[in-house]
């Protein structure tokens, strides 16, 4: 198993796009856990004993950090007793409550470092481009999770998924800059990034973040276009659809929103939230993330920290 892993780790390695990922992760947060690869290092693969596994699953493998989840056709009641039955035994980390339903502690979230980095990859004719941002509600703690993560959702729809959405009309469609791009929400319990990415040619670079930073900027400037948002939340309310027709969607969607806000939003609730969020609360969610400096990641033909420091501070304007 270790050999297999091993090689699953180097091949991540030599990949620019997934590289492209881990960099990322390293401009958000540096040197915190949060920006460590999560396939690891071949060092620490190489290097770990069972008597270290045996440590992380009796560390983390817990009652207080586990969900057992279901979707389909069945008995739910029966379902929930059988699982009671099976997990009830299920040992809690030290320190952990005492309650029958102990609760894992919030983590406290890593802090954005917001740098650039780069790795050149010699054998691809490609440049692969990771930009992201900080998501956070208006003011801290002032607007329940679920609704905040839906704006901010929306607002990476509005801005770059999709053929008509301003980003890819923009810099694919009219002026020919990348070959692929889109934006998108991130978010785990206790984070969340507005994210661009992009693939494109070492000669066209520049030209698509100046693109990319001006129409972050007028998005966070002027209010939403309404054919937009509308569009934006058709999107989104299909998605949401879509994924509650599908069991393992379903269950997927459940976990992390239990993860993230505490709690999993009813079909209705959540279609009815998308609808009820208006052009400036969007609008805001691009003025709050531009506060803060971007993380940005650049790997593949000719990628350089001097490139990279470069082009993001273009984005700053």
């Amino acid at each position: 198993e270790l050999d297999v892993i091993r090689q699953e780790a180097i091949e991540y390695e030599e990949d620019p796009q997934d590289s492209a990922s881990d960099l990322l992760d390293r401009a958000l947060w540096g040197d915190d856990p949060m920006g460590r690869p999560v396939i690891g290092t071949v060092g620490n693969i190489e290097g770990f004993t069972r008597d270290d596994l045996v440590r992380h699953v009796r560390s983390h493998h817990v009652a207080e950090k586990t969900v057992v989840v279901a979707a389909g056709n069945f008995d739910v009641e029966a379902w929930l007793a059988l699982a009671g039955q099976l997990f009830a035994a299920m040992p809690t980390s030290a320190g952990a409550s005492s309650a029958p339903h102990p609760v894992a502690p919030v983590p406290s979230p890593a802090a954005h470092v917001g740098d650039a980095l780069a790795q050149r990859f010699t054998q691809v004719s490609q440049v692969f481009l990771n930009v992201a941002y900080p998501l956070t509600p208006e003011p801290p703690d002032g607007m329940p999770g679920r609704r905040w993560r839906l704006a901010a959702s929306l607002a990476a729809h509005v801005f770059g998924e999709g053929m008509s959405s301003p980003l890819v009309d923009t810099v694919r469609e009219r002026l020919g800059l990348a070959y692929t791009t889109h934006a998108m929400m991130d978010g785990g319990d206790v984070w969340a990034n507005f994210m661009v990415h992009a693939v494109t040619t070492p000669d066209k670079l520049d030209a698509l973040v100046a693109a990319t930073g001006d129409l972050l900027r007028a998005h966070a400037a002027a209010p939403v276009d309404p054919v937009h948002l509308e569009r934006a939340k058709n999107q989104l309310t299909v998605a949401r659809v879509r994924t509650g027709e599908r069991t393992y969607a379903t269950m997927e969607q459940a976990v992390e929103e239990l993860f993230a806000s505490g709690g999993v939003t009813p079909m209705d609730e959540a279609i009815a939230m998308i609808d009820a969020i208006g052009a400036e609360e969007v609008r805001s969610v691009f003025e709050r993330m531009l506060a803060n400096p971007p993380a940005l990641a650049i790997t593949g033909k000719g990628a350089t920290a001097k490139t990279a420091r470069r082009l993001a501070a273009m984005l700053t304007g």
